[in-house]
């Protein structure tokens, strides 16, 4: 595998794996627990700007193959919050963790199976 191929397959694999530390920090916690904890709070936004930040160094040959992926509209994401921080809707914030990040994870699965054959101890 070349290089620039590992890259990919790993910034793929480091979304599945953000998405299931969002979900892990989100287990059990309502919106309203949510918007009143910071620490959660911070801690998945940190996580959905990781998203964004791999989601951006995606080629654009993966991407194009791909186009039911928001990619634009998650690297969009991630530079808003970072950008625009004083602005930052948390009950966006949450919607992004509790809906839009699972559903991302469910694509990076596909796209890892179809692009990269698993390895036993690189599976997703």
């Amino acid at each position: 595998m070349r290089r620039d191929e590992q890259r990919t397959e790993d910034y793929l694999r480091d979304i599945v794996q953000f998405v299931g530390e969002i979900e892990d920090l989100c287990a059990g916690v309502t919106t309203e627990m949510f918007i009143s904890t910071d620490v959660i709070r911070s801690a998945v936004l940190l996580k959905l700007l990781w998203i964004g930040e791999a989601a951006n160094h995606i080629p654009s040959d993966i991407q194009t193959r791909y186009p039911q992926v928001p990619w634009g509209r998650v690297v969009a994401f991630r530079n808003l919050a970072i950008h625009r921080y004083f602005g930052i809707s948390w009950t966006r914030v949450w919607d992004a963790a509790t809906v839009d990040a699972p559903a991302l994870r469910a694509e990076m699965k596909r796209i890892l199976t179809a692009e990269f054959p698993e390895e036993p101890e690189r599976a997703v």
